[in-house]
């Protein structure tokens, strides 16, 4: 929820109302209030403002979703206070961030169990059924901030149950999979359900990972070829064949 206004200010001269120039932008100040769950909303000018990402330790954002599109912030305290009747939540973590980790292990109510598995290292990609809940694991494009080409894959870690999703990802990961979802909700255009939130983060995931997908596909290629001039004819015969059989 982001609060502000275009009205000019106004003041009564002479018995009449009249319209003052804006004052520069250095005379407008933003001081946080709390909604009842705790997010810090700021009065602005200039159009709204997202929430700044990683203002906490370990939290990169958390947000309940209203059910047509938009969401209310969530900071740590309001993510304490929150109840299940408040609505779904979404929790974005920084799993190697010693707050985070402290609240996955100790403070979120979820199985020992899953909570090393949102928490590991290195995991495979998977998805497992549990109870009425998923554990999601995916591997997700890491781009470089300062000219957004892919730099490697990295693992993201999600579990949705009937109340809250909580994803994970490192603290030094970008991911614009991810960043699209949080700004669409913030724009009111986001997913208004669990199972719209679950399929855009896996469609998401996927979309940005299919550049990348083709460039590697092209490398493969381009070194197949490489290989079959460098073989005999008699070996790329074996292979034609080999292929043809599969």
């Amino acid at each position: 929820l982001v609060l502000f206004s275009s009205r000019a200010p106004r003041r009564r001269r002479g018995g009449r109302l009249c319209t003052l120039p804006p004052p520069p932008a250095a005379a407008y100040t933003e001081v946080p209030f709390h909604s009842r769950h705790g997010a810090k909303v700021y009065p602005m000018t200039g159009g709204p403002r997202l929430m700044e990402a990683g203002a906490e330790p370990g939290l990169r954002f958390a947000c309940v979703l209203d059910g047509k599109g938009g969401c209310t912030d969530l900071d740590w305290a309001g993510i304490a206070r929150w109840q299940p009747q408040d609505g779904f939540v979404w929790i974005h973590l920084e799993r190697d961030e010693p707050t985070a980790q402290d609240w996955i292990r100790n403070q979120c109510g979820i199985d020992p169990v899953i909570a090393e598995a949102l928490l590991a290292e290195e995991s495979r990609p998977r998805v497992e059924d549990i109870e009425d809940a998923l554990l999601v694991v995916l591997r997700g494009i890491n781009r470089d901030d300062e000219n957004g080409r892919a730099v490697d894959l990295v693992p993201i870690h999600v579990w949705f149950d009937g109340a809250r999703a909580i994803s994970l990802r490192d603290q030094n990961h970008a991911l614009s999979a991810l960043r699209d979802i949080r700004l669409a909700l913030v724009a009111g255009r986001g997913p208004r359900r669990p199972g719209e939130l679950f399929v855009q983060i896996s469609e998401k995931v996927v979309k940005y990972m299919e550049p990348l997908l083709a460039d590697m596909e092209d490398e493969v290629d381009r070194l197949d070829r490489e290989v079959l001039e460098a073989l005999s004819d008699s070996w790329r015969n074996t292979l034609a064949e080999l292929r043809r059989q599969a």
